[in-house]
């Protein structure tokens, strides 16, 4: 064990001290190795197929799959240079932030640029708390991974998802904007893009629960680049209940994904499937 931590710790060293101007050049190379890798070609595949094959059922996978890999390579190359290659990006519809007074929640996916949210927020003056996996929060946490916390808290505060309810509680009642994945493993069935799934009830719930608007950020992509889409707030008094405030939400954030299904990370990683155990990935 100590000495596969040694060989992690030196990779991480390794790929920190290549020079950024390098980088596209290695994500040519080494995505080139992974488009020969069947095992890596099939695994790609499946994540593309579980995300949208259900509504998609015309869909070239293999397009898709190799689209796919390209973005989880770029995110793998770029990790260790994000200053030059994870500016943040632009906010459509930042208007909506300002619904954000006195405390809201923000939801978003693992797709896109999600990581740059709360950089990119903070542009148009907004500071989010990103509620975050206790696992990053691990003193012994893989180098990779405190890099990517390193990526997703800039402009904004990370907090561990193990304070539960009472930690959004406490920040929403504060009057901040707390920024919650509603694809992180959970319990709540719902559907999703035609397949029911296991996802994340907190953003719903608490919103509901504690009044509060939930704003819907969405992730595309256009000829001028990636950005963000910050949609109209949603009032949780205007739903029955935090289960038809969840799936308004999800129904916001389908169209997003379907248009670009190759840039959601490891999805078969984000969403259960009920009664199906979750598959290590190989990227």
């Amino acid at each position: 064990m100590a000495t596969a931590r040694r060989r992690t710790l030196l990779a991480a060293q390794v790929r920190a001290h290549v020079p950024a101007a390098a980088i596209p050049t290695l994500h040519r190379l080494r995505l080139r190795q992974d488009l020969r890798n069947p095992r890596v070609l099939a695994q790609a595949r499946e994540h593309m197929d579980f995300l949208v094959g259900a509504v998609r059922p015309e869909a070239d996978l293999d397009a898709l799959a190799r689209g796919y890999l390209a973005c989880m390579r770029w995110r793998i190359e770029t990790r260790w240079h994000y200053e030059v290659h994870r500016p943040a990006v632009r906010v459509e519809g930042a208007e909506h932030l300002a619904a954000a007074h006195g405390g809201a929640v923000l939801n978003f996916l693992h797709h896109g640029p999600f990581e740059r949210v709360g950089l990119s927020v903070a542009q148009h003056g907004h500071h989010l708390q990103m509620m975050m996996a206790p696992w990053f929060f691990d003193p012994d946490a893989a180098p990779w991974l405190r890099q990517h916390a390193l990526i997703s808290t800039r402009g904004c505060s990370g907090f561990s998802s193990a304070e539960g309810s009472a930690g959004v509680r406490a920040r929403l009642e504060a009057g901040q904007l707390v920024a919650i994945a509603s694809d992180m493993p959970g319990r709540t069935e719902v559907t999703f893009l035609g397949r029911r799934r296991l996802g994340s009830f907190g953003a719903a719930r608490l919103a509901h629960e504690t009044g509060r608007p939930v704003l819907v950020v969405t992730s595309h992509r256009d000829a001028a680049g990636e950005h963000f889409r910050v949609h109209e707030p949603l009032d949780p008094a205007e739903f029955d209940d935090a289960h038809a405030l969840l799936r308004r939400m999800l129904s916001i954030h389908e169209p997003a994904v379907l248009a670009w299904p190759e840039a959601y990370e490891e999805p078969r990683q984000r969403w259960g499937s009920p009664g199906v155990a979750a598959t290590a990935s190989a990227v």
